[in-house]
């Protein structure tokens, strides 16, 4: 939280549109599936996947057990990375088109310990320690929060050039 000697004002502003929302989809569903977590649950699943297909070619005749093998793989772990990673797409643009509604204009401050952040029906202000790093990917800025796996994503028209640097452990 801001203290009560630092005042923050709102100094730069943002209007969201189409563009903007379908960007920060993409870039935030790029990041969550490239972070490492998920890329060892899909060779978890893939793994998975090959032990499924392993225990079904013993019910099949020993000359078609490597294609029922392969095409075991395939589907089972194929359909399920497919589905995560559809699925993840989904759950981040409907998330963000709600959060996000075009039209709305969003605001940020910053000051010497802690940034504002205005929305339509919210308010914000938050220290820089409470966010595990900041990254700036294609226009939108992602910040991870320390505590626990949430992202906060704005449009980087809200940042000044030095802002990211601020936030604790900023990349």
């Amino acid at each position: 939280m801001a203290t009560p000697s630092e005042t923050i004002e709102p100094e730069h502003r943002f209007v969201v549109t189409r563009e903007y929302v379908s960007s920060a989809t993409r870039e935030v569903w790029l990041f969550s599936i490239t972070r490492r977590a998920t890329i060892v649950k899909f060779v978890l699943l893939l793994a998975l996947a090959t032990a499924i297909a392993a225990i079904a070619t013993t019910f099949v005749p020993s000359e078609l057990g490597p294609y029922w093998m392969l095409g075991g793989v395939v589907i089972v772990g194929g359909c399920s990375i497919a589905g995560g990673v559809i699925g993840a797409r989904i759950q981040i643009a409907r998330s963000l088109r709600k959060q996000l509604p075009i039209g709305a204009t969003l605001a940020s401050g910053f000051g010497e310990r802690s940034f504002l952040v205005e929305a339509p029906l919210s308010r914000s202000i938050q220290s820089y320690e409470t966010y595990k790093d900041a990254s700036e990917r294609n226009g939108i800025v992602i910040l991870r929060h320390s505590a626990h796996a949430f992202l906060t994503v704005l449009p980087s028209e809200l940042f000044p050039p030095d802002a990211l640097v601020r936030f604790h452990g900023a990349d």
